[in-house]
């Protein structure tokens, strides 16, 4: 919301006064992986912790969360690239997808020691 004003949330939230203070504050920065892509990050990190919390599963089970969450993830930017989906298909989207599972995987399979 605060680095991509053209997006749907954003718009929405165009006349809080707080939201608009706040993106005036960070407008200079001008960081394509804060823009760009690590909202994507967040939002698989996001499902893959709620598919493992929701099922509660084994190591084996949190390879499938993981699967799921990749897999969803991809197809959203295989569906981009051949134009089915508003948007552009990017490589990079795909490999934090990967790296959001990982760390959620590594957190979830860590916690599970304890």
């Amino acid at each position: 919301v605060l680095f991509r004003p053209d997006t749907y949330v954003a718009h929405l939230l165009d006349g809080v006064f707080l939201v608009q203070q706040l993106r005036n504050s960070v407008q200079p920065i001008n960081c394509v992986f804060l823009r760009c892509y690590f909202s994507d990050f967040l939002w698989a990190f996001a499902l893959c912790c709620g598919l493992l919390a929701v099922t509660n599963v084994t190591t084996k089970g949190a390879i499938w969360c993981g699967v799921i969450t990749v897999g969803c993830g991809w197809l959203w930017e295989c569906l981009q690239w051949v134009g089915l989906m508003s948007g552009t298909g990017d490589f990079m989207d795909m490999l934090l997808y990967l790296a959001a599972v990982v760390v959620a995987g590594i957190m979830y399979v860590k916690g599970l020691d304890k």
